[in-house]
């Protein structure tokens, strides 16, 4: 297989759609979580009060607590509070507006960014990749990627043959993007 390249600029807008895709993604289980504790938690409250004829202002206040950092938790992932928040974080990256290149291969993928590091990341070191409607978030660890549009990667011939790519050499794929595989 022939080596991949991708080049594109490292702006506010990539950043931003990047993050959103992230946060989409990466929260869905901790959200189920969260909502069916309170869920189980306003059950509790119900049961004492109906059931045994009790009723606690101490867990009345905790479940308050515990509802009002759910919604909390919510607004913060709305998608303009998150381009936000990252819009403000942008100005002071180093990379910013800085053109980035790839070299994908079946040993390894090759970053470069303009005026500063270039550096190769062996697929063992990918965690997984996620296949988004508009480009490939690579994971490192849960919590940090490398994001790559598929704009960058060229005609819809290459991106199809990168995602053979991805899915022959990450560790674990997941196709967010809804493309037949």
């Amino acid at each position: 297989m022939t080596t991949i390249k991708a080049t594109y600029r490292w702006t506010e807008n990539e950043l931003v759609t990047a993050q959103q895709y992230h946060t989409k993604i990466m929260g869905k289980r901790g959200r189920w979580v969260r909502f069916g504790l309170l869920i189980a938690m306003l059950t509790f409250l119900v049961y004492l009060y109906l059931w045994q004829d009790a009723f606690y202002w101490s867990l009345v206040v905790l479940a308050g607590i515990a509802y009002g950092g759910v919604i909390i938790n919510e607004v913060s992932r709305h998608p303009e509070v998150i381009a936000r928040k990252v819009k403000k974080r942008f100005a002071d990256r180093p990379d910013k507006d800085k053109m980035l290149s790839f070299e994908i291969d079946t040993e390894d993928i090759e970053t470069q960014t303009e005026g500063l590091a270039s550096h190769k990341i062996g697929w063992q070191e990918i965690h997984k990749v996620v296949d988004t409607p508009t480009g490939f978030l690579f994971y490192l660890n849960r919590h940090v990627f490398i994001w790559l549009p598929q704009k960058a990667v060229g005609p819809n011939g290459t991106v199809k043959q990168l995602r053979r790519l991805i899915q022959e050499r990450a560790p674990e794929y997941l196709n967010a993007a809804g493309q037949a595989e």
